[in-house]
């Protein structure tokens, strides 16, 4: 076998070192080699060390411009390199020379994404498979397209047609299970991931992603096994430690969750999560001077938190006169309400201010906050100038300023929204009926990652339902006229709906319909924000741990935040039926 031959036979079978090292003992004696040096070049890229690959191919393609395969892999060394513009000159040369080069249509596809070009980039890789049908590379690139395009089933078919060509590669269903993940399919991705283990039992990604989707579908003994066994393998594992800590800290576990966070932060400081779940369990605690600390660390959690692009600096002190401050929206809706309590003590200092908000708050902020002449309030959708601020501040930011202890509570705003009084007045009319009461009710969450641990069902608050005397209004943001008319049938109690208020996209509305009932009985959801910043009296019922957010509290009976909010907590068991039956004799005998 010839010097070259066997380069190419190392080449083949990845021992890359030996192939680099005859492949510079064959280009010694033949340094114009057009083959071996483009070859030598290969090597190189497998090695992620495309700079020195990029003048073997040159020279490669100045002995022999008609070599397909150096204009292409010239053009993958300089995709590596982010030349794309280059990148995709010498891909466009390669096909030319050989139109059927599908290795090379998959490359340009690549490149086509990182210039913008998403429509090529389809083109392309469609083009790959069409030359190759077999070909798992083309439809995993396409199906991340379709993936980052959020066209998910496109995205779904084309990882499954690259999985049945190699049913075997972790790789593949790596990131077919990632992508279930995303979507929620929790249960086919755990199916795809214990395939993989019976042939990889000790692949670390795999286990790590299979304790994810368990813990998602709340089986989280099993979880927590799958994060031990991860754990064996690599026992600084700094994710798998940080979920087995959220789910004992999910369980209620606190002080068993603090003790791994804390040994996360001492593998490493800077992990953003551990950090940020203290904080969760310090601000539940009612520990705010710390908690408030460790609740910075949530901007750099990047996936769960999207932050504000600015030049400007973070305000590090509100004693500042003449300045102006963009407070801007994060998270959602209830978030924005509940940090809406702090504002007042901002908008006391001698400042102007900027403040968003998701649009539907619009109206009812600046009506309640009326009595403030230097504030505006813009939509978080809207783009503010740089030039319009001098300094900005995340809203959850607000607490470190103003409320580092339980006293710090005693000037806190009671009803500090203020309803459309006369939208109240006429909806009052509407729903009074002599000897009756009127209750609105809010039973379900959407919240996909912990909506069904707050979810109820209205059979299950049938105890409360049954109370005679009352008019029960819908306070739900979605269509829920099946579940209502079902409930109607078989218990002959009526949930009325005001059709003329969109609970969804009117919150104003929603705001004076909530202020016109006599009380409310909700899960944790948007409703009871409104509700409790309304200073109406309201009955929340809330989960033992999982689903839970921090400011309920640990075990007060009313909201430290919305002191009108009467807090029903559920047991550890889980069962709700013991605490719906408490709240309906409270309400009874009110």
């Amino acid at each position: 076998m010839g010097e070259l031959s066997l380069a190419i036979q190392y080449h083949r079978s990845n021992n890359l070192s030996l192939a680099e090292e005859i492949y510079h003992s064959f280009l010694e004696r033949n340094p114009e080699h057009p083959l071996a040096l483009s070859l030598l070049g290969t090597v190189y890229i497998q090695k992620k060390f495309p700079k020195k690959a990029i003048p073997l191919f040159n020279k490669s393609i100045e002995l022999d411009p008609s070599q397909p395969f150096s204009f292409c892999n010239l053009g993958i060394a300089e995709y590596e390199l982010k030349r794309y513009e280059s990148s995709c000159n010498n891909l466009s040369k390669a096909i030319l020379l050989k139109v059927d080069y599908f290795e090379a249509f998959n490359a340009l596809g690549k490149t086509h994404i990182k210039l913008g070009f998403n429509e090529k980039a389809f083109e392309n890789f469609t083009m790959a498979l069409n030359i190759n049908p077999r070909f798992c590379e083309a439809y995993l690139n396409r199906a991340d397209l379709y993936n980052s395009l959020e066209n998910f089933n496109k995205a779904l078919d084309d990882y499954k047609n690259a999985i049945n060509i190699d049913p075997s590669e972790p790789f593949l269903i790596q990131k077919y299970g990632a992508f279930l993940i995303k979507l929620h399919l929790y249960d086919q991705a755990i199916s795809e991931f214990e395939n993989i283990l019976e042939i990889y039992p000790n692949n670390k990604s795999v286990l790590l992603n299979l304790g994810i989707c368990l813990q998602k579908k709340r089986n989280f003994f099993r979880a927590s096994e799958i994060y031990n066994t991860l754990l064996q393998l690599d026992r600084n594992n700094l994710e798998a430690l940080n979920n087995k800590a959220y789910i004992y800290q999910c369980l209620g576990e606190y002080d068993e969750a603090i003790n791994l966070y804390k040994k996360i932060i001492k593998i490493d400081k800077h992990f953003p999560y551990a950090h940020l779940n203290t904080a969760v369990i310090m601000l539940n605690k009612e520990e705010f001077l710390d908690g408030w600390k460790f609740y910075e660390y949530r901007t750099k959690c990047e996936d769960m938190f999207r932050l504000l692009k600015s030049s400007k600096p973070e305000v590090q002190s509100f004693n500042t006169s003449d300045k102006t401050i963009f407070i801007w929206a994060e998270q959602g809706i209830g978030d924005q309400i509940i940090y809406a309590s702090l504002l007042f003590d901002a908008f006391k200092t001698k400042n102007k201010f900027y403040v968003s908000v998701d649009s539907r708050l619009i109206s009812l902020f600046k009506r309640s906050f009326s009595q403030f002449d230097n504030v505006t309030f813009i939509s978080a959708d809207e783009k503010l100038l740089e030039s319009k601020y001098d300094f900005h501040l995340p809203m959850g930011s607000l607490g470190k300023f103003f409320r580092n202890s339980i006293q710090d509570f005693d000037t806190h705003p009671l009803a500090y929204l203020k309803a459309d009084q006369r939208e109240v007045d006429s909806l009052k009319k509407e729903l009074k009926k002599e000897g009756f009461k009127v209750c609105g009710i809010s039973w379900k969450s959407n919240n996909k990652e912990i909506g069904e641990a707050k979810t109820l069902s209205l059979t299950q608050l049938l105890p409360i339902l049954s109370i005679p005397n009352t008019i029960f209004i819908d306070l739900q943001y979605d269509d829920n006229l099946e579940e209502k008319e079902k409930f109607l049938n078989e218990y002959g109690i009526e949930i009325k709906s005001i059709n003329e208020i969109d609970n969804y996209n009117n919150l104003d509305g929603l705001t004076s319909l909530i202020d016109a009932c006599d009380y409310i009985v909700t899960i944790s959801n948007a409703t009871a924000h409104i509700a409790g910043a309304l200073h109406k009296e309201t009955y929340l019922l809330l989960p033992y741990a999982f689903g839970k957010i921090w400011y309920w509290g640990e075990s007060r009976d009313y909201s430290l935040w919305y002191p009108a909010v009467k807090i029903y907590r559920n047991t550890k068991s889980h069962s709700w039926d013991e605490t719906i039956d408490d709240l309906s004799k409270k309400i009874r005998a009110r």
